[in-house]
């Protein structure tokens, strides 16, 4: 059963809690265990419906306001907490931009050597195999190869590409 001393004994609690925080991490934990969903001020909410009729205004009424003190608590200690590391930013020492800046690794990758069968990376793969590289020839479109399809390309079946498309 709650009662008005122990949610009074919970608020000094709290407050005194709040007082020893300093980070923003150890600020959200407090807010968890006072204020969150499983907090025990939310469970005595809860409990406000199990108590006799008599007793639900006054405890309701305190539970209200310990809960709107630790509120306002919770939000003053986390603009202090913003405020000092606001001041602790403005006090270090000032990015010098007139500094080179520095070299970091490339991302990505780099380009892997071309496949043995091109001359150069640069040379298409459609290109004639016995043309220099990045110049373009018709490529023969029939092959003497024992296979049944009838247009091949070169390097295919052993077809070998000429100028005028006659082997």
């Amino acid at each position: 059963m709650v009662t008005v001393d122990e949610l009074e004994r919970l608020r000094e609690e709290a407050l005194r809690e709040l007082e020893g925080l300093d980070t923003e991490e150890a600020l959200q934990a407090w807010y968890a265990g006072y204020l969150g969903r499983r907090s025990r001020l939310m469970e005595a909410f809860a409990a406000l419906g199990t108590l006799p009729r008599e007793l639900r205004p006054a405890i309701g009424r305190k539970a209200n306001e310990v809960k709107e003190a630790l509120e306002a608590a919770y939000a003053a200690r986390r603009e202090a907490l913003r405020q000092a590391a606001l001041r602790r930013e403005l006090e270090a020492p000032p990015l010098d931009v007139t500094l080179p800046g520095r070299r970091s690794a490339p991302a990505g990758f780099t380009r892997p050597p071309a496949p043995s069968g091109r001359s150069s990376p640069s040379s298409p793969r459609w290109a004639s195999r016995s043309s220099p590289a990045g110049t373009w020839r018709p490529m023969n479109t029939t092959s003497s190869c024992s296979t049944s399809h009838p247009i091949t390309l070169p390097g295919i079946c052993g077809a070998r590409s000429t100028p005028t498309g006659r082997e």
